[in-house]
């Protein structure tokens, strides 16, 4: 009875912070790239604002050059694919502002850190979209002088991040901090287009829920005739029917639930010098397995930055750290390119690789990073960070360690458009981690770039570009995977 009065007033008091009039909408029509097939799409973005809680949808239609939809984003076959179609339609759902004591987004993570980032920095869930569109959680939270956050990566698969993380302030101007981390099944990154829980790679049927195996199509025709010419008293049919020359599809996804999962948990303290500078220090532990192929070592590592220093001058915001970490560790392991890298199969050796098995390839090393993120003139803003540690990494061919370095680079930019006619949005990024050496911009895995352009035809109307290249190492060489979406949105009002 509680429960239903609670309801009850909870609905009547939105109901009366609704205005019809407060609705905004917004319509697209362009081309989007999906398993690198062209669709025509057509959307509908209404926005609904209830006083402090916000509701954007995004329901749109793709189809193909001989006017086929694509199915696979309205499918109420069951409930599991109800459960994800509506998900998928959500846009965005807030609660607060980001400076309220409470503050709730569901939706598209473009750039979510904990702390200072020694576990989760600049994660996105959406550098795979729209092939992929994750509905991901940020929740902060403060009462009685503890800081709480949540980020959850997807709600309609399982997700490649869950973090926590409660910080507080322990005497005047210092503040201490504790994270937590968690993939609790990096199996489940494999792409698997229809959702039967078989991953592409291993489906002989990957666009057909209903089916997974080739021996399995003419299964009643065997049955019929193991009934008619097999001992079946001593010979079972699956028995039987395992030997037949067929291609059987040994994958088994009760076997790779939650089988592979990878944690870690942080503490940091932070000295708040004045407004304008902080000093910090954190200390990182992951938590699981790599797979070294010639020591029994095989305990994932730790990291720690002895000291750090965020500072704000003016438009320049700076922020540089000293590194170390032990063996099988490597900083900021969710960060911008995760859900790209979480997860890979090798087709040479017939081996799933998750990012996790890797971790080998990482030996001792210490160093330095900094960023710097600077608005030059209210022209742009240019975002740069680089990381140099010097130390061990792994080599194939010896099979042992050897001095090497570690090396990262992130950069961005986002041009001021106010200042120039029609330009609506201009934006770019680079970002490659943990390679000998950034500028050489080779492909790897960890290599993601894109852009965002968008142009103001007119008071109603804007041209959008948006683009996205992130590398798939499939054991037999690096290839791109691209993401293309080209719209032209329509404001309604």
């Amino acid at each position: 009875m509680i429960i239903i009065k609670s309801l009850v007033f909870l609905s009547t008091f939105v109901m009366c912070q609704f205005d019809p009039n407060d609705i905004s909408m917004s319509g697209s029509f362009g081309s989007v790239t999906i398993d690198n097939q062209v669709y025509n799409q057509i959307s509908f973005r209404p926005e609904i604002p209830i006083g402090n809680l916000g509701i954007g949808l995004d329901l749109y239609f793709y189809i193909d050059g001989e006017g086929n939809f694509y199915k696979e984003n309205w499918d109420f076959s069951n409930a599991k694919a109800g459960y994800r179609t509506i998900l998928d339609k959500i846009y965005y759902v807030r609660w607060g502002r980001p400076t309220d004591q409470v503050y709730v987004r569901a939706g598209a993570l473009l750039h979510s850190t904990l702390g200072n980032g020694i576990l989760v920095n600049a994660y996105s869930n959406a550098m795979e979209y729209p092939q992929i569109k994750r509905i991901g959680l940020d929740l902060k939270a403060s009462a009685s002088g503890i800081d709480f956050e949540y980020i959850q990566s997807d709600f309609k698969r399982i997700p490649g991040l869950m973090a926590l993380r409660l910080s507080g302030e322990v005497m005047p101007k210092l503040s201490l901090g504790f994270s937590v981390a968690t993939d609790r099944n990096q199996i489940a990154g494999l792409p698997d287009r229809d959702d039967d829980e078989y991953p592409d790679i291993f489906d002989h049927f990957p666009d057909d829920k209903n089916a997974y195996d080739e021996a399995l199509i003419n299964e009643e025709a065997w049955r019929n005739t193991w009934a008619s010419s097999v001992d079946t008293a001593n010979f079972p049919f699956e028995d039987w029917f395992s030997q037949l020359p067929l291609n059987h599809n040994s994958f088994n996804p009760d076997d790779n639930k939650n089988s592979d999962a990878i944690s870690a948990f942080s503490f940091d303290l932070v000295y708040k010098l004045n407004s304008r500078i902080n000093l910090y220090s954190q200390f990182a532990q992951l938590i699981g397995e790599t797979e070294n192929p010639s020591s029994d070592d095989n305990n994932l590592g730790m990291g720690i930055v002895p000291i750090g220093l965020q500072a704000r001058f003016g438009p320049i915001n700076l922020k540089a750290e000293l590194r170390s970490n032990s063996r099988n560790f490597i900083f900021n392991y969710w960060d911008r390119s995760y859900d790209v890298t979480r997860v890979a199969y090798d087709y040479d050796n017939a081996k799933i690789i998750t990012r996790e098995s890797q971790l080998y390839r990482y030996g001792k090393m210490s160093g330095i990073y900094t960023e710097i993120y600077a608005n030059i003139y209210s022209l742009l803003t240019i975002g740069m960070g680089y990381q140099d540690l010097t130390g061990e990494q792994w080599n194939d061919n010896l099979e042992d360690y050897i001095d090497d370095s570690n090396r990262s680079l992130n950069g961005s930019i986002d041009v001021n458009t106010s200042i120039i006619p029609r330009l609506k949005m201009a934006k770019l990024f680079y970002m490659q981690n943990n390679v000998e050496n950034p500028f050489d911009f080779d492909k790897t895995p960890s290599t993601v770039y894109g852009y965002d352009l968008s142009f103001k035809i007119n008071s109603n109307m804007i041209l959008l570009y948006k683009s996205r290249t992130t590398f798939v190492d499939f054991g037999n060489g690096i290839e791109s995977v691209n993401s293309a979406q080209f719209e032209t949105q329509i404001l309604f009002n």
